[in-house]
C-alpha cells in the first residue's frame, strides 16, 4: 500500500474542448476523476491557465459529476482547486498555489514500518466506510443544523439582552420610587 501524497489531476484535455458542451466536458470530467482517483487519495487541480467564465463552469459541472458519481472533494481525502483568482468555494478547498496547501500530504514515500502499516489499514478501512456514506447528504444536514444553532445564538442573545434592559428599567423605577 502507498501513502498517501498529494498528486496534480491534469486537465490539459478539457482545454481542448468548448465549456459550452457540457456533456463532452461532464463526460471527460468522468474519466479525469476516475483516473485521478478523487476522494481516493489527496490531490489538486491546477486551474491558472482557466479564464473566470470557463474556471466558473468547470467547477459547476466538476461538482455536478462528482455528486452524481458519490464522490466528495472533502472525505475521506482533499481535493484542492488551485487558482490564484478564487478565494472561496462553498464545494470545494481552494487555495492560490500549491506550495500554500496544507503540508500534511507532502510527505516522501517511503517503506512503512510493521505498526505504521497496521494504522495505515486501519485509516483505508474507515475511509471506505466514510466514502460508503451519503457524504452529500450529510453534509446538508450539517449545514441545516449550524444554521439552526446559529438562529438559536441570535435569539438567546436577543432574549438576554431584552432582560437585561428588563431588568435596568426595573432598577430605574425603584430609584425614582424612593
Amino acid at each position: 500500500m502507498k501513502l498517501p501524497v498529494y498528486t496534480e489531476i491534469n486537465i490539459d484535455e478539457l482545454t481542448k474542448i468548448d465549456f459550452k458542451d457540457e456533456e463532452l466536458i461532464k463526460a471527460e470530467l468522468k474519466k479525469i476523476i476516475k483516473k485521478g482517483k478523487i476522494g481516493k487519495i489527496p490531490n489538486y487541480i491546477v486551474t491558472h491557465h482557466l479564464s473566470d467564465e470557463n474556471l466558473k463552469s468547470f467547477l459547476k459541472l466538476l461538482q455536478s459529476t462528482m455528486e452524481k458519481l458519490g464522490s466528495s472533494p472533502k472525505f475521506p481525502y482533499p481535493t484542492y482547486i488551485i487558482n490564484e483568482k478564487l478565494s472561496d468555494h462553498p464545494y470545494f478547498f481552494t487555495s492560490y498555489s500549491v506550495e500554500r496547501l496544507p503540508p500534511h500530504f507532502f510527505k516522501k514515500i517511503k517503506r512503512l514500518k510493521a505498526k505504521e502499516q497496521l494504522l495505515f489499514t486501519k485509516i483505508q478501512v474507515v475511509g471506505d466506510k466514510v466514502s460508503n456514506n451519503p457524504l452529500a447528504e450529510k453534509l446538508q444536514l450539517l449545514k441545516q443544523q449550524a444554521n439552526r444553532n446559529r438562529e438559536l445564538a441570535d435569539l438567546t442573545f436577543e432574549l438576554a439582552t431584552y432582560e437585561q434592559a428588563i431588568e435596568e428599567i426595573k432598577n430605574l423605577k425603584k430609584e425614582h420610587s424612593v
